[in-house]
């Protein structure tokens, strides 16, 4: 299943690479362009930070290139899945980003362990490069 959601025709990506460390991938971002309930949303379906790069700013900065992709395109919002074993994402995506629960998650009572969280997609999110001695482009 992975496999396929990798490969997929509609898959895109967002690569942050260290260019003065042999151009290796640092960071990266699968994302979606999707349509939940007849709104259109880009979906993020995974982040990875290297652990060398991560509590620099790189994740953050990424998900704030989605956010200006998802405005430039007239999305509506952007919208993840954050599991239960993985509570520094949660923080990471609500407390760092403002992402909230969304009306597609899960109620307590389903008892999944899993949360599906939104931001709406607006104009003018700051993007800043990421705090590193590392060049990313």
């Amino acid at each position: 299943r992975v496999h396929g959601e990798l490969f997929d025709v509609n898959a895109r990506y967002l690569l942050a690479k260290n260019l003065t460390n042999g151009n290796s991938l640092e960071a990266f971002v699968h994302l979606r362009y999707v349509v939940e309930d007849n709104y259109d949303v880009l979906y993020v379906y995974e982040v990875q930070v290297s652990p060398e790069m991560q509590f620099k700013g790189i994740g953050k900065w990424l998900m704030r290139i989605c956010s200006l992709i998802a405005f430039q395109n007239g999305l509506t919002k952007i919208m993840l899945t954050t599991f239960g074993n993985n509570p520094g994402a949660v923080r990471f995506y609500k407390e760092k980003l403002g992402y909230k629960l969304d009306p597609f998650s899960p109620n307590e009572e389903d008892d999944e362990d899993y949360e599906i969280l939104s931001l709406p997609a607006r104009n003018n999110p700051k993007i800043m490069k990421p705090v590193s001695s590392a060049s990313i482009s």
